[in-house]
């Protein structure tokens, strides 16, 4: 187990390096497009081996790629807007994921018990079958409320999730980072001024302050880029333990129970004999 994590998180940071060094200070590319043509080409050529496809079996949950991240080359572009637009865009397809995700594992854990444990011990198959099939069901409803974009069924073991958990996060990541260098390009355009307009000492007042308001745009989206690099391996972290963790939580659950039903048995075995001995105590007391 603990060289399976080494493994897996050093698979992590050479994620994050790789892209990383793709971008650079700034993306350095050697393709001749520009604006939102170029941000798909960088997509494909480096965010594209970390793609799933819609009908793999390794798909945790379905995202509509064609309504992703938006292209403002035409123009009509407010940089807050796009920004806080691409932000929330991010965190709700890496949200659906881990939701997804988590929702899988802790399914499968409980089909496991259930279908194996829970049927060999009839007597925790008494007292356990109704809340079992209660979390069951509960889930099951929750992925038809995603209109079944959460791909709960297929051969899936929870390693081969977690993988499929870190590909897919990691195609969503990268895509994200190249966006964010988009804005930036697009963001830099919108001081491209003339020279004679620059030269206009009565404009100079005005471009100053377009200059200022560009330069810390373009700071929130670096800003937004390094938070974005520090936040991925830390939620894959968390999701990990939480996979790693999850039966066995629900086993403690059931060894409660157990314990409980062993409890009652010995109370019911004692009784007597605690009713016998305090009647024998009190008649030797006469």
């Amino acid at each position: 187990m603990k060289k399976n994590k080494i493994i897996i998180f050093g698979i992590i940071f050479s994620i994050i390096i790789n892209i990383n060094s793709a971008f650079g200070d700034e993306v350095q590319t050697l393709s001749d497009k520009k604006g939102y043509d170029l941000y798909q080409e960088r997509v494909s050529l480096f965010c594209s081996e970390y793609k799933i496809n819609d009908n793999s079996s390794e798909m945790i949950y379905l995202i509509d790629n064609d309504n992703q991240f938006k292209n403002y080359d035409n123009g009509g572009i407010d940089i807050n807007k796009s920004l806080s637009v691409g932000k929330d865009q991010y965190r709700k397809n890496m949200d659906d994921i881990y939701g997804c995700a988590t929702n899988i594992v802790y399914y499968r854990s409980l089909k496991l018990i259930k279908e194996d444990l829970i049927t060999k011990n009839p007597k925790l198959n008494g007292r356990l079958q109704n809340k079992l099939n209660y979390k069951i069901n509960e889930i099951e409803k929750k992925i038809i409320e995603t209109s079944n974009k959460c791909k709960i069924t297929g051969e899936k073991n929870n390693g081969i999730i977690k993988k499929s958990v870190l590909k897919q996060v990691t195609y969503e990541y990268c895509k994200y980072n190249f966006y964010l260098e988009y804005l930036k390009e697009i963001n830099q355009n919108n001081i491209n001024l003339d020279e004679e307009t620059k030269n206009n000492t009565e404009n100079a007042k005005g471009i100053n302050e377009v200059v200022k308001k560009v330069a810390n745009k373009k700071k929130e989206i670096e800003k937004e880029i390094s938070d974005t690099n520090k936040a991925f391996p830390v939620a894959f972290k968390a999701y990990s333990e939480y996979e790693n963790n999850i039966t066995v939580h629900i086993l403690l659950e059931l060894l409660r129970e157990d314990y409980i039903l062993l409890r009652e048995a010995i109370h019911k075995t004692l009784n007597p004999i605690n009713q016998v001995s305090y009647k024998i105590s009190n008649a030797m007391r006469k």
